[in-house]
């Protein structure tokens, strides 16, 4: 594999490179077959990566707003650090 394909999320090159492996016998390949087929592989390497990055952003964004909510109710330092520790443990978690 090249590595301008590895690094492409152009369907219709990795198509290409695909059926370049075949020589001769790529006119019994369905190109348009070829395309939809890595369209949808590519998608859904990027729809993954994005409910995995939409996941670690959910859990920073309760970590924070619980945070902003104890800080409003707490009454002591001690619980202000308690708060504090959890929300640093999902951001620690995130990275």
């Amino acid at each position: 594999m090249s590595e301008i394909i590895s690094q492409s999320i152009d369907a219709k090159v990795w198509a290409v490179e695909f059926m370049n492996l075949f020589g001769e016998k790529r006119e019994v390949i369905d190109e348009g077959l070829m395309i939809a087929w890595f369209a949808s592989a590519i998608m859904n390497g990027f729809d993954e990566a994005t409910r995995r990055e939409q996941k670690r952003l959910d859990l920073a964004k309760a970590a924070l707003e619980k945070l902003v909510v104890m800080s409003k109710l707490m009454g002591s330092e001690a619980e202000w650090r308690a708060a504090w520790a959890e929300a640093e443990a999902v951001l620690k978690e995130m990275a």
